[in-house]
């Protein structure tokens, strides 16, 4: 179980980063204004520390983790409405629901026993 555990961090971590390097390096013209190339910086830092944490399960690894996921919820329910007007098709909403259970579902996770022994921060 722990190692599942890692590994699905560590992709999550990879994923994540290969995103924000996509974005900087091949596509700048789609990170907007400041605000937002800053904030993917700033994911994107936090997804390296993710996949540098899994990979040693450390502390650390499980607080990126987190941090990364939350950041997905909060961003999916933030921008809902406006990435998805009242004609949107169904698929990218159902692609963007599942994105948004699986990162609750890893929460979870981390918030469970396993998730924390696998980054070694429970106390016994």
């Amino acid at each position: 179980m722990n190692q599942l555990i890692r590994w699905t961090f560590f992709g999550l971590g990879l994923l994540c980063a290969i995103v924000v390097v996509y974005l900087y390096v091949l596509a700048p013209h789609l990170l907007g204004v400041r605000r937002h190339r800053v904030e993917n910086l700033a994911i994107g830092i936090c997804s390296v520390v993710l996949m540098v944490g899994s990979w040693y399960q450390s502390p650390i690894g499980w607080y990126a983790g987190l941090a990364v996921c939350l950041y997905n919820i909060l961003e999916g329910i933030m921008r809902w409405r406006r990435l998805f007007g009242g004609s949107t098709v169904t698929a990218p909403r159902v692609g963007m629901g599942i994105w948004l259970g699986f990162n609750g579902l890893l929460i979870a996770l981390l918030l469970s026993f396993p998730g924390r022994h696998t980054f070694h921060t429970t106390t016994s």
